[in-house]
């Protein structure tokens, strides 16, 4: 994996957005002042790969990653493998869970030439192991050793670190190759044993199975030729008896269609019922004619009287006339009284009104005498006088005037009067005008009617006129009715003569279908005139070729008989000739067929005996083909064992990464260190080459010392790994040191940078993280790296 480019926003220190461009570099320094941002800029590559922080030591905790203030952070790293590029973007977000936050990662993708190869964190972190073959905790040993972890590899248990070995070198191919090998060998046996049973099967077959076979088909093939002469011989009988039968056959159903000709028994009375039938009828229109004569004279006779309509309208407004004028003197009568009494209502009501106002003048002038009480009326102490209007001392005290209460009663009594007398005036005032009303109503009804009679005859000439027309009325129904028996008897009576016009023809056409049943035997023609006679005639012409026809089937029928024995000796023949040759034959089978079946089974018989020879001859050459295929993969199974090969991998591997990083070593300790192997336990020991090459575990080492034997190691591994490893396996093709190099006096610093240097020359991205100015300007690309009052930043400097 090569960095290209990295951008980051609300990421640690990062709260801005922040890009960083790694393409066409190979040796780069990240410096800057402590706490700047340096490490977060490798935390922020592997986020994006793996979902997890380095420096947090757990893999699930993400949140410190989001900068303050902030409520998510965005990553998105493009980078190559083996000279394909990629894209990983990955967003944290903080969350609310309980009563505290969290945070979710669930957003993430992977992306190469537009393609999405991954679209959730789980597909991304699959795909990661795919493309890397490191897990998390492999990539943070030998990819990106982080503050705290550099010296991992050096201290890890030995079983771990064959582990990260067994990745880097994807040692692990070997087992599946013995995996394969040893399923293969499992294939191989299980094929040979399946051939042995076939063989087994086979065994029975020989030679002399194939010669007997092969007689067999000559003795068949005899036999056909006999089975088909006796075919031959028994169609042409069979020929010769299935025409004579088919004769038989058809003169039984010609004497079957000859005795079925018998005469109805009906036909007889037939031709007595169509006379009766016809003498009905002819009794039955002449009473239907005279029936409609006296139907016309009596509608002739209704027809020379007016309309009975008009005249019961005539008789309807006489009625009507003579009802109106009684109607209309008594409403003259009505409206002349409502009048008169009108009038004297009107007398009253002057009388009342004249009262009303001589009580009400009475009144005025017994005020205007006592002016005074009038005035008094309401007046209190300290009000206005109304006359002088100064304050009053006290109310003046008048007396009420004589006799004004009696004509204050007297007002109310008068006017009391004078609305009764008004509404009694009005409601007989109305009444005369309706009377009025009525009367008109009543004449202009009687000028209508008047208009409507004209010179209308009087009421007793209407009335006998109207009398002579209901009863030519009736007389008409009268006839009417006897005319529509007449011709329902009519109709009935040509139903009848119909019905035995059918019958007749039903009779003849009868005698049609029992003689067309015949006709090819060229009956006798009918005599339309006499149906009896011509059934009569065909009946007995039927009964004579019915004995005829009778014996002619009979001598066929012996004739057919003989056939049939000729063709069973024929048939017992052949059948004694197939049980010689042990042949059986199913009842109905043709000999041929059944022969030709047989040779046909013969021949297959000595085709699958040579197929099993042909067989067992290829089944033997492929079980030695499998012995020696089971042969070789359990070989290489047993060679392949884990306790094998892949150990023996193993241990040459550790004795080169062993004998590349005590080179290392002594080349950075100036001399003073080199690595050896515990065999016993598997861990790294130093020799101390300055205390007579003592051997000590590198636990023992200080902190300086450690970490130059860990960088020893982590640069032999990146050289080494790919030259070790199988094909296909993890290729690192990057390193990011951040760890101890402040630790360095200016020797070792001068010793690990040139070492650092020749490893960026051979090809691979070397990243380093670093405070120390001297190691910085050192290396030939630097990103100087600042933090601000908001953001940190970067920035890419050339030396």
């Amino acid at each position: 994996m090569r960095p290209l480019e990295l951008e980051l926003e609300g990421f640690t220190a990062f709260a801005g957005r922040t890009r960083v461009d790694f393409r066409d570099v190979d040796l780069f320094v990240l410096w800057g002042a402590t706490g700047s941002g340096k490490s977060s800029l490798i935390d922020a590559m592997t986020f994006a790969l793996y979902g997890s922080v380095p420096r947090y030591r757990d893999p699930k905790l993400v949140a410190p990653a989001i900068s303050q203030g902030r409520s998510e952070a965005r990553v998105r790293f493009d980078f190559s493998v083996g000279g394909r590029e990629y894209t990983a973007v990955r967003v944290v977000r903080r969350v609310k869970r309980g009563d505290g936050w969290g945070a979710s990662t669930r957003e993430a993708r992977l992306e190469t030439g537009g393609e999405v190869l991954a679209g959730s964190a789980r597909e991304l972190d699959e795909k990661i192991r795919e493309l890397l073959g490191l897990s998390f905790e492999q990539f943070t040993t030998c990819v990106v050793l982080p503050q705290g972890e550099f010296a991992r590899f050096l201290h890890e248990r030995a079983a771990d670190r064959q582990d990260l070995l067994k990745e880097l070198l994807q040692l692990k191919v070997y087992g599946r190759m013995g995996s394969v090998a040893r399923s293969r060998e499992a294939a191989a046996k299980q094929r040979a044993g399946f051939i042995e049973e076939q063989l087994e099967q086979l065994g029975g077959t020989g030679e002399q199975a194939l010669t007997e076979a092969e007689a067999r088909v000559a003795q068949l093939a005899q036999l056909k030729l006999l089975a088909e002469t006796v075919e031959a011989a028994i169609a042409g009988l069979a020929r010769e008896r299935d025409e004579k039968q088919a004769e038989v056959i058809r003169l039984h159903r010609v004497v079957d269609t000859l005795k079925r000709v018998e005469v109805p028994g009906d036909v007889p009375e037939l031709s007595v019922s169509q006379e009766r039938a016809g003498s009905e009828l002819e009794r039955a229109v002449g009473a239907r004619e005279r029936a409609e004569a006296d139907l016309a004279r009596a509608e002739a006779a209704l027809a020379a009287l007016p309309s009975a309509d008009p005249v019961k309208a005539l008789l309807r407004d006489r009625e009507e006339r003579a009802k109106e004028h009684l109607e209309h003197e008594a409403a003259r009568e009505r409206a002349t009284q409502a009048t008169d009494l009108a009038a004297r209502h009107e007398a009253d009501l002057q009388q009342a009104r004249a009262t009303l106002e001589q009580a009400r003048g009475r009144v005025e002038a017994i005020g205007r005498a006592h002016a005074a009480h009038a005035l008094a009326q309401g007046l209190a102490a300290g009000q206005p006088c109304p006359v002088c209007h100064r304050a009053l001392e006290s109310p003046p005290q008048h007396a009420e005037p004589p006799g004004h209460a009696e004509a204050e009663a007297a007002v109310r009594s008068a006017g009391e009067r004078l609305q009764d007398c008004e509404r009694v005036h009005r409601e007989a005032a109305g009444e005369a005008v309706r009377a009025g009303e009525r009367v008109k109503t009543h004449a202009e009804r009687i000028a209508v009617l008047d208009e409507r009679l004209g010179d209308a005859p009087p009421v007793a000439d209407l009335e006998r006129q109207l009398a002579d027309i209901v009863a030519a009325s009736g007389a008409v129904d009268a006839a009417r009715k006897s005319a529509d028996a007449a011709r329902r008897a009519e109709r009935e009576a040509m139903a009848g003569r119909d019905l035995v016009a059918r019958q007749v023809e039903t009779a003849w056409a009868h005698h049609a279908s029992a003689r067309d049943a015949v006709a090819a035997h060229d009956p006798p023609p009918p005599d339309r005139a006499d149906l009896a006679g011509s059934w009569r005639t065909l009946a007995e012409w039927s009964r004579v070729h019915t004995e005829r026809y009778s014996h002619q089937a009979q001598d066929l029928a012996t004739q057919v008989a003989s056939l049939d024995g000729q063709i069973a000796g024929q048939t017992a023949e052949f059948t004694a000739a197939c049980r010689e040759a042990d042949l059986d034959l199913d009842e109905g089978e043709r000999p041929s067929s059944a022969v030709a079946a047989a040779v046909a089974h013969a021949q297959n018989a000595v085709a699958v005996i040579r197929r099993d020879l042909d067989r067992q001859a290829e089944l033997s050459a492929e079980r030695e083909r499998v012995d020696e295929s089971a042969a070789v993969a359990a070989a290489l199974a047993r060679h392949l064992r884990a306790d094998g090969f892949e150990r023996w991998l193993l241990e040459e591997a550790f004795e080169q990464l062993v004998a590349g990083a005590s080179r290392t070593l002594r080349e950075l300790s100036s001399g003073n260190y080199s690595f050896a192997m515990d065999d016993r336990l598997g861990d790294f020991e130093v020799i101390d080459h300055r205390n007579a090459d003592e051997r000590r575990s590198a636990r023992t080492l200080s902190g300086g010392e450690t970490f130059l034997a860990s960088l020893a190691l982590a640069l032999t591994l990146a050289e080494q790994i790919a030259d070790l490893a199988a094909d296909g396996a993890a290729r690192l093709e990057s390193m990011f040191l951040d760890e101890g190099f402040g630790t360095l006096d200016a020797d070792t610093l001068d010793t690990v940078a040139t070492t650092i240097e020749e490893l960026g020359a051979r090809g691979r991205t070397v990243g380093l993280v670093t405070h120390v100015p001297a190691l910085a300007e050192r290396i030939p690309v630097q990103y100087h790296v600042t933090r601000g009052p908001a953001s940190a930043s970067v920035e890419k400097v050339l030396t």
